[in-house]
């Protein structure tokens, strides 16, 4: 894909989600290098070993830079970044984690799926504990 395409898609998706989630301000969370959980499990997304990244994923991530408020973090994924930008004490349950990862749901707080959900749902405490024990138990495949 045209890394031009690539990039004012993912910038039209943003835009997008954002006006489903109602929100009044956009901070986009990107992965950072070096994830810690390789640290603590070597084997941590070692199915992923030798896929290629996008040819456009760079790109992007910079377009997405320079048009939104963006937080990067050496060593978190995106979705560290959302779980704990959700769950700060300043964030009063007024921050929508709005994500198509599914893990996200392990997080007590306002979550939108917008490729599946209706809506903003509330996630309580003890739903998202569920989930994350569940998770926990049963593993995930595609983080190997």
């Amino acid at each position: 894909m045209n890394p031009r395409v690539a990039a004012n898609t993912a910038v039209e998706t943003v835009r997008l989600w954002a006006k489903a989630a109602r929100a009044t301000k956009i901070i986009v969370a990107i992965t950072g290098a070096h994830n810690f959980r390789s640290l603590v499990l070597p084997s941590y997304k070692m199915n992923r070993k030798g896929v290629r990244k996008p040819v456009a994923l760079s790109y992007t991530k910079q377009v997405l830079r320079d048009t939104f408020q963006t937080v990067l973090v050496d060593g978190l994924e995106a979705d560290d970044l959302m779980g704990m930008m959700a769950t700060s004490p300043n964030s009063n349950g007024k921050k929508v984690i709005v994500t198509v990862d599914k893990d996200l749901r392990g997080v007590p707080g306002l979550f939108l799926n917008p490729t599946k959900d209706d809506g903003i749902e509330w996630i309580s405490e003890a739903d998202a504990n569920r989930f994350w024990v569940s998770q926990a138990l049963t593993g995930d495949t595609s983080d190997g």
